[in-house]
C-alpha cells in the first residue's frame, strides 16, 4: 500500500510541476520553466540537477536501471519532464 501511495504523490506532484511548465513557455518565461524542469526531474530522480545534466541519455538509462529493471513509472516521468 505505502509503494502505491508514494507512486501516486509521485505522479501528482509532477502533474502540477508539469502543468506550471507548460504555463511558463505559454507566457514566453523559458528561464522558469527550465527550472521548474529542473525540480521535475531532481524529484523524480531524488539527484541534484548538476548530475542528470552530467549524463548522456545512456548514462542516465543506466543510472535509472541500477537497482535492476528501469521503473516504467519514473521513466515515464523522466520523459515527460524532458520532453517539454
Amino acid at each position: 500500500m505505502y509503494q502505491s501511495d508514494y507512486i501516486l504523490r509521485m505522479i501528482e506532484q509532477m502533474g502540477v510541476l508539469l502543468r506550471r511548465i507548460v504555463a511558463a513557455l505559454r507566457e514566453a518565461r523559458p528561464d522558469e520553466a527550465l527550472e521548474l524542469t529542473d525540480e521535475a526531474l531532481e524529484l523524480t530522480l531524488g539527484m541534484r540537477p548538476e548530475v542528470f545534466d552530467s549524463l548522456t541519455a545512456e548514462g542516465l538509462v543506466t543510472l535509472m536501471g541500477a537497482g535492476g529493471a528501469v521503473d516504467p513509472a519514473q521513466a515515464l516521468l523522466v520523459g515527460e519532464a524532458l520532453l517539454l
